[in-house]
This record gives C-alpha cells, structure tokens and sequence, in this order.
C-alpha cells in the first residue's frame, strides 16, 4: 500500500459476536476492517498501518482499552477513535474521555446496525451521503435558504403559519448580532484546525464538523455568504480526507479560498448588524404586564429573582394594556384597581382574557383596600393574587413566581438539545413567541437528568453533537418512564432515506433539516405535540370551546384532590348544564346550540382564576374544579357567571340559562366519584329554576 492509501478500520473488543456483527456491517460497504480481540494485537496493527477510525471498548472486563487510548495518544498518533461503553457515562467521564483522551464519538452498547453507520459517519472515508450531489452552477438563483433545502432534496409544503411578531423578530436580529460576533473567533479556531489538517486526520475530522455546525447556525440565522463558506469547507474537507490523491491540491485551494470568503462575509456582516450592548436572556423570559400607577414600581421590579428570567411592561392605561396584549404574548398580568370603576374593571378583564394566547391569562390585584371587591368578585374576574400597592420587591417576586407557575401548568414544555447555544436561543425565542416553554441545553450528557427534571412534551434534538450522537441520546430517553411518549424532533442536514429510517430506529417522531425555517419549525412542533396527545389517548382539550375533555378533567381534578388531601384544603366541583338544552336542539338546530356551548366555553375561559379546571361535560354542560374556596363564595361566583352569560349585550346571539349544581370536599365527599354524584344531584334539583343567585347549597 502507498502512504497515501487509507488504512483499516480497526475494531478492538473480547466478543467474538460483537466483533464479527461490525465486520460484516462495515465490510458489506466496501470498508476495510481489522478486528482484534486485545489491546496487544491492536498496537501491532497501528504499528503496521494507521487506520482511517478505531472502534474501541474502553472498559471491557480484561481489557484496558482507556489505556491503550491514551498511549496512542501520548504517541502523537491522532486517528478518530470511536469508544464504546455498556452504561450511560458521568459529566467527569464523558469530558475526561473527550478532552484528554481526544475520543471523537461515545456510543453506548447495545448498537443498533441501522443507527451504527450513521452515528460514525463523520468519521468514515468517502461515507454514502456526504457529499452534495447538485453543483452550485446546476442549481437554480434562488435565495440560500431554498437552495440548501432544494440540495437536501425537501420541499416546502408547509402551509402559511403564524406571522412571527415584531419583538420576536427583534430577538432573533439580536441573536443574530451575537452570533456574528461571536463568530469571528469561532471562524479563527476553523482556521487553525485546517492549518493543522494537512498532517493531522483528526483535525481535519474536527474542522469538518465546525464548519458543519457554522453551516447549521449561520443558515437557520440567514447568514447567507458565510453559510454558504463553511458548506464549501466542510464539502472539501470531506473529499481530502475520504480521496487523498492527486486532486488534494485542488481541495486545499478551494478550502483556502471558502475560508478567505467566509472570513469577509463574516466581516461584512457585523458591519451591517449593530448591536452594541451585551446579550440577554430574552429566549425564556416570560413577559409580565403590571398595569399600575406606583411610584416605587419601577425600582421593586428590576433583577427580579425568579424562577425564569422575566421582563416587566408597565402601563397606567388599561386600554394601552389591552393594546400590548394584542400584539405581546404575556405570561401574567397585575392590575391596580384604583385605575378603574369595578364595572370597568369586569369588563377589562373579560377583554384582556379574549385575546388568542392570553385564555385564563394569570391575574393579580394590586389595591390598597382589599374589601374593594367581594371574595366571589375576585375570584370571578380571575385574580389569583392580592397586593397591597404598597407592597415591595420581595412581595412582587413571590406573586411574579406563583403566577408563572399557574400560566406555565397550561403550556407545552419543550427541550432543546444542540451544542450551538445561539442557534437554541433562535429556536427558543421562536417557541417562545408562540407560548411555549422552552428549556435548551448544550451539553448532551446531562439530557436525562435535565429531561427527568423538566418533563418536556417535545425534545428538538441536534443528530451530530461533539463526542455523542443525538441518536444515542434519543434511545436513552426512550428507556425514561417519564419519557416513553415524549415527542422527539431530530434536527439534521441530512434528509436521504437511510438518515430518515435512522432517526426512526433511534425513536424519534420526526425531523426537521438544517437550516431551521420558523414558520416550518412551529408547524412541525405543533403537529408533533397533536400527535403525542392521541398517541397517549388524551385528546387533552375539546376543540369546541378549549375546556379539557372529560377524561383529561378528570385526571387534573384527581390531581388536585390529591393536593387538597395533602394540604388539608377545601376543594369544590361545580356541574353545569344549558337549561332546555334539548328542546333548544329540536327547535333552533344543531348549529345554534354548539354556538351557545361555545359561548360558554369562551366565557369560562374569561372568568375564573388561571388555576381553576375547566372540563367539558357532555354536550350540555362543563364541569370546574375549584381549590381552597368556600362553598358560599364558588356558589356566588357561579350566579355572576350565569348574570353575564344571559346578558342580551354579551349574548353573541344565543339565549339561555344554564343550571349548576356544587359539592365541596371534604363535607359531601373524599374521593372524586363521590363529589361528582353529589353534584350532580344538586344539579338535576336546580334545574328547573333559571333566576339569577338561585343555586341551592
């Protein structure tokens, strides 16, 4: 063989059968492979011939295969080692591995053939796939984003989704100055890997995955020309390394020249972005509105400590606030009710509630009289909390606390696992804007801790991060209880069909090509957050009028029994049913009665505290469940429900009664069955009786 030739590759591990599974796998697609059983006879092959990738047990019984890494590497011999392991390693174990011993990839045993390939082909000569099969000049003067999806072979058949609104677009504008900025050094440490790479293999290996990462980052952000660089770089590092030979000058050249271009690119960009001040944690900020006319606001509200980064909008207007809440999505609301006359005030709360995004919107009351409203007033306009106005920072931080966790009970959870930390802040400001919780992470060995902890819906998960595969960390997370269901997103840029049935035997739902599109990226996790809701059975709410389906109510309420027992708290359960709900059906229509439930729904969904469970009971009816409340104050509650719902100015066209029927626990009840059939019971006894206030004990 010449010096030029590529060398084996070399499996070292004591089990015949595991050996001989990677032989034929590799074998059948052409590679060379050497197998060998001990650490003794791997030193003769490297002695012989260095290989293109070793495959290592680094602590199988007998063998000292972390030993014999590191000798190789005190050697000065720098070929990409893959280590595999029988157990999930440690945060100590997993960097001492990576940045000591230089392994270039962690996988644990059992392999999975299908995934195998995929999982070391960054690290395998000429690997299938890797290479564009479209020419620049074959392709089309379309912009880059296009152009990249066109090479990948996707089509965009999404349908126009959600604008993405101004301040959301500002976020990512800022990401993106940070990103250019912090590009400059990150474009410096690409260059001294290919400086290297003309001698060092693993360095090559390691500049490819750089520029793959910039590839990823900078065109999901639409830096187009520097995207474009490093696909040029990674591109020609991949046929250096996987063809040396006699068109190696031409590579070499063609690197130079991408990383020259890139390099003005990157220049150009930040000449064009400006942004001067020091990024902040906006990604996870949940907005608060505070519409309040104190004097000494401004100074309780700054550095909040809270359990998520929070930012403060304050107003002294209410119809400024239901302005700002028509194009910010917000998380909680305090009111000052000096600013407005109690009718006013039900009437502003109703409003601010109606908007897309903000249903049961969490609600605090600031006011220096707390008898301004009865208990059932406050608890039918939705106030979770009561202030004095002049209450201080530690007060605000307690009451900013509860009521970002009663909003955040009600919003999908969702996990971002990429090591490029400006890319998880673009696609967590994107979530963000649309409601959700999102919670990134860079370091790949923490995932199961983090996703044990944080319980996502929905984990977005970076196939090629340094030193671990997503693959991997997507089969761990299906061996999680907790995670069994959780939908899992790929992020890839590769989209041929064996990356596709990879990602599939791995676990996950779906994927989403690099670079990230918004609007693409919020219709995939939309979908796949619909679609792990029937998966576990629970169609969580009925699209008629948003309360929880029945099967869902019942479980949140159990829950909230559980609590109650816990904690020895009141809880009640109201039923409730539209009056002449039948003949309503047999004299106006299906579609008038749907429109009165749906009324309905819409209102319960204004009024009530953000805590309070709201089910859909029947055709007729809905059932709610409220914690630590007097019987008496939920009964008159209820009569202010049934006062607004039969308004003729806020009927919407429909008129009817509706009757309730109320059972609190502990007195009618200890478990959930017992409650609901007590209720019911009162329920049928009202019936008949349509007059305001008239609900029975």
């Amino acid at each position: 063989m010449t010096k030029d030739t590529p060398g084996p590759i070399l499996i070292v591990d004591e089990h015949e059968d595991f050996r001989n599974q990677l032989v034929a796998l590799l074998s059948e697609l052409g590679y060379q492979v050497e197998a060998v059983t001990s650490t003794e006879d791997a030193t003769k092959c490297i002695a012989e011939q260095i290989p293109v990738l070793a495959i290592v047990d680094w602590r199988s019984p007998g063998q000292e295969g972390w030993n014999w890494i590191k000798k190789v590497r005190e050697q000065g011999k720098q070929f990409p080692i893959v280590a595999l392991t029988d157990s999930w390693c440690d945060s100590t174990t997993f960097h001492w591995l990576r940045n000591i011993l230089t392994v270039s990839l962690i996988l644990q045993k059992p392999i999975v053939p299908e995934l195998f390939i995929h999982q070391i082909g960054d690290f395998l000569p000429s690997f299938p796939d890797r290479r564009s099969s479209t020419t620049e000049s074959q392709l089309p003067e379309v912009g880059l984003l296009e152009r990249l999806r066109a090479d990948a072979g996707v089509k965009d058949s999404v349908a126009p989704g959600p604008v993405l609104k101004p301040s959301v677009r500002q976020k990512i504008e800022q990401h993106r100055a940070v990103y250019v900025r912090r590009l400059i050094d990150t474009w410096n440490d690409l260059s001294s890997l290919i400086s290297c790479a003309t001698t060092d293999a693993n360095a090559a290996q390691e500049a490819a995955l750089l520029a793959h990462k910039i590839r990823g980052t900078a065109g999901s952000l639409d830096l187009a020309k520097i995207t474009q660089s490093a696909i040029r770089i990674e591109e020609s590092l991949i046929l250096v390394y996987s063809n040396p030979g006699s068109e190696s000058k031409a590579h070499w050249e063609e690197i130079l020249s991408a990383l020259g271009d890139g390099a003005c690119a990157i220049e150009e960009a930040a000449s064009q972005l400006h942004f001067d001040g020091e990024e902040t944690n906006i990604a996870n900020a949940a907005k608060i509105l505070i519409l309040c006319k104190s004097d000494h606001l401004p100074a309780c509200t700054s550095q909040l400590n809270t359990s998520y980064p929070v930012e403060i909008d304050m107003v002294e207007n209410p119809a400024r606030a239901l302005a700002k809440t028509g194009s910010e999505p917000y998380s909680a609301c305090f009111i000052d009710l000096s600013l407005s006359e109690k009718q006013k005030l039900f009437d502003f709360t109703r409003a601010i509630r109606s908007i897309s995004g903000h249903e049961a919107l969490p609600l605090g009351l600031v006011a220096d009289d707390p008898n301004v409203l009865s208990a059932a007033e406050q608890l039918y306009i939705g106030s979770s909390i009561n202030m004095s106005s002049r209450f201080d920072k530690a007060t605000l931080e307690t009451a900013v606390n509860q009521l970002l966790h009663y909003a955040n009970t009600r919003k999908p959870r969702i996990l971002v696992m990429d090591d490029d930390e400006q890319l998880n802040k673009m696609i967590a400001t994107t979530l963000d804007g649309f409601g959700m919780v999102v919670k990134t992470l860079s370091n790949p060995v923490q995932i199961v801790k983090v996703a044990r902890d944080f319980r996502p819906d929905l984990v977005i998960l970076d196939v090629v991060m340094p030193g671990m595969s997503g693959y991997d960390a997507c089969r761990m997370l299906r061996t999680l209880e907790e995670c069994k269901n959780t939908a899992v997103l790929f992020l890839t840029a590769r989209s041929d069909p064996a990356a596709r049935r990879a990602a599939y035997y791995a676990g996950a739902n779906d994927f989403l090509v690099k670079p990230v599109l918004p609007r693409e990226l919020l219709a995939r996790v939309r979908s796949q957050l619909d679609q792990a809701s029937l998966l576990t059975g629970r169609h969580e709410r009925d699209p008629l009028t948003g309360a929880l389906t029945r099967g869902e109510y019942m479980i949140a309420t159990n829950e909230a029994l559980e609590f109650a027992r816990a904690h020895s708290l009141k809880l009640s359960v109201a039923l409730m049913t539209i009056d002449g709900f039948v003949s309503l059906l047999l004299s106006r229509g299906m579609s008038y009665v749907e429109g009165g439930v749906a009324a309905l729904g819409k209102l319960l969904s204004c009024r009530f505290r953000a805590e309070e469970i709201r089910g859909r009971w029947g055709d007729e009816g809905f059932a709610l469940t409220f914690m630590n409340q007097e019987h008496a104050t939920v009964r008159d509650a209820l009569s202010l429900l049934l006062e607004e719902f039969m308004s003729p100015e806020k009927a919407a066209g429909f008129r009817a009664s509706f009757s309730a029927g109320i059972a609190t626990y502990p007195q009618d009840g200890t478990v959930l069955e017992t409650l609901l059939t007590s209720a019911q019971k009162r329920l049928i006894a009202n019936s008949c009786t349509t007059v305001v206030g008239s609900f029975k004990e």
